[in-house]
Formats: structure tokens, C-alpha cells, sequence
């Protein structure tokens, strides 16, 4: 068995079309955690499934130009979906925040456009933002956040 460092493992990983699984089996990893260590507040650490990929059909326009369209999407958007929105929220008030938003990266993963202005709006309204770069990470920062 060949050793990989997280960033070839993250890069085969991505390769086979698997949807960033470092950051995910993080997400899971925490929210198995603090489940179990907070049983109180369990069901107040929710994740907002934002992403992932939606069906779309082609249209035609009244030019005769097609462009993709997603009614999901559409919808998802009516509904009130925002991009950006943190991997998780602890919606839980804390040291004078409303909530904790908790941001899931890999070592080498940078915010999108769209999660820093989630993030700057986030902390505008009053919450607390971090981001994590492991499993251990997050859980010292609800640690933190909740003592």
C-alpha cells in the first residue's frame, strides 16, 4: 500500500469524481462527535445542503439559443438557498454571538468568493465564523465556543 500525503489522497480522491471526501468524512466525523458529546444541543448543529449537483434540461429562447436550465435550482433558489452558506451552523448563542458557522476546508482549500461574503455578512449580523482544516479543529472550536 502506497502512503499518500492528504493532498494526493484529496487529489485521487477528486479524480474519480467523489465529491471533495476529506472535507466531507471531516463534516461527518464532527457532527458524529458533538452529537455524542453534547446530546443537549444535538439537534442544533445542522448542515444546509447547498451544493451538489442538479438535473438541468437545455431550452430553447425565443432567439433560438439554447441555454441550461434547472427548475431544482430555481426553486431551491425561491426557497431561500444562498451560496456560500458555512458547511455547518450551531445554532446556539454563545459570548454574545447568535451562532457559530463552521466552515469545512481541507490544508489546502480556499474560501469561494461567495463563502467570504457569507462570511463577512455572517459576522456583520453578530455570529461567530471559523474555519476548520480538520475534524480536530472544529470540535476545539465548538469547545471554545460553547465554554
Amino acid at each position: 500500500m502506497k502512503l499518500m500525503t492528504p493532498n494526493q489522497q484529496l487529489q485521487e480522491l477528486l479524480g474519480r469524481g467523489k465529491r471533495n471526501s476529506i472535507e466531507t468524512n471531516s463534516q461527518k466525523s464532527v457532527v458524529n462527535w458533538f452529537r455524542l458529546q453534547y446530546p443537549k444541543y444535538a439537534k442544533l448543529l445542522i448542515h444546509v445542503p447547498n451544493g451538489g449537483k442538479r438535473s438541468s434540461m437545455k431550452v430553447k429562447k425565443k432567439d433560438g439559443t439554447e441555454v441550461e436550465f434547472c427548475r431544482e435550482g430555481k426553486e431551491l433558489k425561491e426557497m431561500g438557498t444562498t451560496a456560500g452558506v458555512s458547511d455547518l451552523l450551531l445554532l446556539l448563542p454563545r459570548k454574545g454571538y447568535g451562532c457559530l458557522a463552521i466552515e469545512m476546508k481541507t490544508t489546502e482549500g480556499t474560501q469561494s468568493p461567495p463563502q467570504k461574503g457569507w462570511m463577512f455578512e455572517m459576522i456583520a449580523a453578530g455570529n461567530k465564523y471559523v474555519v476548520c482544516r480538520s475534524a480536530q479543529e472544529a470540535e476545539l472550536a465548538i469547545k471554545s465556543y460553547l465554554l
